[in-house]
C-alpha cells in the first residue's frame, strides 16, 4: 500500500485511496471508521475539516493498520479553495458527509467555505470522474432528494420517514452488491427513505402481506362481509401503507456512466449495528 505523506501530489491508484470523511461527528467515526481500518479493507482514512474557512482546509490521514496519523493543511493559509478540495478528493476513494451540506443554512454545520470556496463543485467534479459520494441523513433536510438529483443527474426524490423504529430487508440489488454477508436485515429508527427508480435500491422497509397486516394493525380477518365497514376501512388502509412504501429505500445507489456512485444513506439514528458492515462494505467499492 502506498503510504500517504503531507506532500503526497500525484495521482494515487484506486486500491490505495482514502475514505474521506467531512465534519462526521466523534461518535459516528468511532462507528464507521473501525471496520474501515481493519481487515479486509485496511484502507486510509482522511478526516477534512471543511469548515476552517479562516485556516485553510485542515485534515488528519489515519493510517491502517498501526492507525498513524499526521495533520496537513491544504489550500491557502487565509482561507480554503477549491484547489485544496479537488487535492483532497484526488486522494479519496469515496467522500461521506451529510445531508447538511447542500444547503446554505445549517442548523449542524458551519457550511460557508464548503458552498462558497469551490467544495461543492469539486465534490460533483470528483463523482464525474469516477468518485463515490456518500451522502448520510442528519439534518433531515426534506428537499435532499431534488438537491442531489440536480447536482448529480439522478431521479430521487425523499419519500416517507418512518416514525419509529422499521425493520429494513436488502433488495436483490442489495443482495448482489453486499453479498451474503453483509446484507442482512437491520432495525432503523427515524430512517429517511428515498424513492429511486427501478434497480437503484438497495433497501427497503419489510412489508407485511395483507392477511398479516389486517391482523397486526386493524384487528380484523378477511371474510366474505362485503358491508363490513371496518373491513373495507383497513383495505383502504393496506392500499395506502404499500403505496407509502412502493420505492422507497433507506439505502440507495446511483452510477453514472464514469463508474460514479452516489449513495444515499437514511438511517438518521443509527440504532443498528449491523449497519457499520454495510456502509463499510460500500465506502469501500468493488
Amino acid at each position: 500500500m502506498m503510504m500517504f505523506s503531507s506532500e503526497t501530489k500525484k495521482e494515487m491508484p484506486p486500491e490505495d485511496r482514502a475514505v474521506t470523511f467531512l465534519n462526521m461527528r466523534d461518535e459516528k467515526l468511532v462507528k464507521y471508521t473501525g471496520k474501515l481500518l481493519e481487515p479486509p479493507y485496511s484502507v486510509p482514512i482522511q478526516l477534512i475539516d471543511a469548515s476552517a474557512n479562516s485556516m485553510g482546509l485542515r485534515r488528519i490521514i489515519v493510517e491502517p493498520p498501526d492507525r498513524k496519523y499526521f495533520s496537513s493543511c491544504l489550500g491557502s493559509l487565509q482561507k480554503a479553495n477549491k484547489a485544496a478540495y479537488v487535492e483532497a478528493f484526488a486522494l479519496s476513494r469515496t467522500v461521506v458527509l451529510a445531508d447538511s451540506f447542500f444547503f446554505d443554512e445549517s442548523m449542524m454545520h458551519d457550511t460557508d467555505s464548503f458552498q462558497t470556496c469551490g467544495g461543492r463543485e469539486a465534490l460533483v467534479e470528483f463523482y464525474q470522474k469516477g468518485g463515490t459520494v456518500m451522502v448520510w441523513c442528519e439534518e433531515g433536510v426534506y428537499s435532499i432528494g431534488d438537491k442531489l438529483s440536480q447536482l448529480f443527474g439522478c431521479q430521487w426524490s425523499l419519500g416517507r420517514i418512518n416514525d419509529g423504529s422499521e425493520k429494513c430487508v436488502p433488495t436483490e440489488q442489495g443482495k448482489a452488491l453486499l453479498g451474503p454477508d453483509v446484507a442482512q436485515k437491520v432495525y432503523a429508527r427515524g430512517g429517511h427513505l428515498m424513492v429511486v427508480p427501478e434497480g437503484e435500491g438497495l433497501y427497503c422497509n419489510e412489508t407485511m402481506g395483507l392477511e398479516e397486516y389486517l391482523a397486526e394493525e386493524h384487528g380484523v380477518e378477511i371474510d366474505n362481509d362485503e358491508d363490513d365497514d371496518e373491513l373495507l376501512y383497513a383495505l383502504k388502509a393496506y392500499r395506502r401503507y404499500k403505496k407509502e412504501n412502493a420505492g422507497s429505500h433507506l439505502i440507495a445507489i446511483h452510477q453514472n456512466e464514469n463508474g460514479g456512485r452516489l449513495i444515499w444513506l437514511g438511517d438518521r439514528k443509527e440504532f443498528d449495528s449491523k449497519m457499520r458492515a454495510i456502509v463499510a462494505k460500500l465506502c469501500h467499492g468493488p
